[in-house]
């Protein structure tokens, strides 16, 4: 996201990760908007269990404030097109509107106008950012690790298998360990452990070869090295035994058919 003169620019893939958070209700089915006297954007959402915020500079955009119902953001998102098209808002106290544009020729291509009943200047949106920044979010220590999103899918079907049990996360101690995690149910117990993506910082890129903060670490150290990969053994024994080269034996020739000769032969 980004905000200028011209309004607030939003793609598909933002526009669904808002709307992941935002709730269904009257009180939190809004998402909200905020560019600030420091010329930065914030936008959160929160269904009242969660809540997700977003920050980035703005250039020279209007200071100003506004929630948008979610019907409204959802009609944004389906008519964005992924990589092709971004919606931008533009918005003041009385009205607001969304053009769509192109990414690469930023031509205009739609415009469509919010109702008056889908937004309001009459919010603040200090509650949630206050709840996601914490006391101490820009320190950035403690125990923490890096992973792919994608394994909550799998994390999901332990759920499932140990009845609905919460999954537990043991965070590792040391940058060499693994993330641990465990889930139990009257059937039994479930547990495993996955490598950590090593970043170069708590929500930064992910680096192959870093120098910031090991994934684990309490402190701002240097990793000597990624994490192991996980050292199984072949417990089915169906690896094909190989000799080690140099070891193989000579062949032995098979003993010859032909008939001995006799001694008359020899000596004619």
């Amino acid at each position: 996201m980004r905000a200028d003169k011209s309004g607030i620019e939003v793609n598909k893939e933002e526009l669904t990760a808002l709307l992941g958070f935002a709730g269904d209700d009257t009180n939190f089915g809004v998402v909200r908007f905020r560019v600030n006297a420091s010329r930065k954007l914030i936008v959160t959402a929160s269904d009242g269990k969660r809540a997700v915020e977003h920050t980035a500079n703005s250039d020279d955009a209007e200071p100003g404030e506004w929630a948008f119902d979610r019907t409204f953001i959802e009609a944004l998102r389906r008519q964005t097109d992924k990589g092709e098209t971004v919606a931008v808002i533009v918005a003041d106290t009385k009205k607001a509107k969304a053009i769509f544009r192109g990414v690469e020729s930023t031509a205009e291509r739609a415009e469509i106008k919010c109702p008056v009943t889908a937004f309001s200047t009459q919010v603040s949106i200090d509650a949630i950012h206050g709840l996601v920044a914490g006391k101490d979010a820009d320190r950035l220590e403690g125990s923490w690790f890096a992973f792919d999103p994608a394994f909550i899918d799998d994390l999901k079907k332990v759920t499932a298998a140990a009845a609905g049990c919460p999954i537990s996360i043991l965070p590792p101690e040391n940058s060499d360990e693994l993330v641990r995690f465990r889930a139990s149910s009257d059937r039994g117990t479930w547990r495993g452990c996955f490598k950590p993506t090593l970043v170069s910082a708590p929500g930064e890129e992910a680096e192959t070869e870093t120098d910031a903060a090991a994934p684990g670490s309490t402190t701002q150290g240097l990793p000597s090295s990624a994490p192991p990969a996980l050292e199984l053994t072949n417990q089915l024994g169906t690896a094909k035994k190989r000799k080690a080269k140099g070891s193989k034996e000579p062949k032995k020739k098979a003993p010859s058919k032909r008939a001995p000769r006799s001694t008359a032969d020899a000596t004619a």
